[in-house]
């Protein structure tokens, strides 16, 4: 179910999934019923089964360009403004049209990045370093109004601004044009391949 209201990959793991979503993983939505019965209040049910999941999420193995991008679950499933599409998806998750992540399926031959071919095609990599966005770093800079690294992006897309709802769509609509880029950059890549 989180993967379906996320537009997610099914490669993507479940701890991740449930972060995006702020679906709380089904043993603690359980555990909090249990405690429900024996008479806690639903404040204490909710923040315990928020400092657990908080807690799971920060010690697990998987989904950690994720967590870079979102270490704090509390803050991320507050944010009203928020929107999750396939393409932030993709972009949050590191899954989908990136040659790193399709290299590891034997999609592609290589994973290095069709224009900078000293490095892997991957979301840090497109978001950081990827010279064919240059142009939309300096937008996406601009609008968080401080330099890019992971963590700060999405920070600055879900502060509480005086118009919170501009940043989160002003960067939605870059990430959402990289990635359309990426992937058409790709099928060309593919169609030349097969000529």
């Amino acid at each position: 179910m989180t993967l379906r209201l996320i537009r997610g990959f099914r490669t993507i793991s479940d701890d991740a999934a449930h972060a995006l979503s702020g679906i709380t993983p089904i043993d603690l939505d359980k555990k909090g019923k249990y405690l429900a019965s024996e008479e806690h209040t639903q404040l204490e049910i909710r923040e315990w089964i928020r400092g657990v999941w908080q807690t799971r999420w920060k010690e697990s193995q998987r989904g950690r360009w994720t967590y870079k991008l979102i270490p704090e679950l509390t803050e991320w499933a507050d944010c009203e403004h928020k929107t999750v599409d396939y393409h932030m998806t993709q972009f949050l998750t590191d899954h989908g049209c990136f040659r790193g992540y399709l290299f590891r399926f034997r999609h592609v031959n290589t994973a290095q990045c069709l224009y900078c071919t000293d490095a892997v095609e991957t979301a840090k990599h497109i978001l950081l370093h990827c010279s064919r966005f240059v142009e939309e770093r300096a937008q996406l800079v601009a609008l968080a109004g401080s330099p890019l690294s992971p963590r700060g992006r999405v920070a600055a897309m879900m502060a509480e601004n005086p118009k919170p709802k501009i940043a989160w769509d002003g960067a939605h609509v870059i990430i959402v044009t990289m990635m359309k880029r990426v992937r058409k950059d790709e099928l060309a890549n593919r169609s030349q391949s097969e000529l």
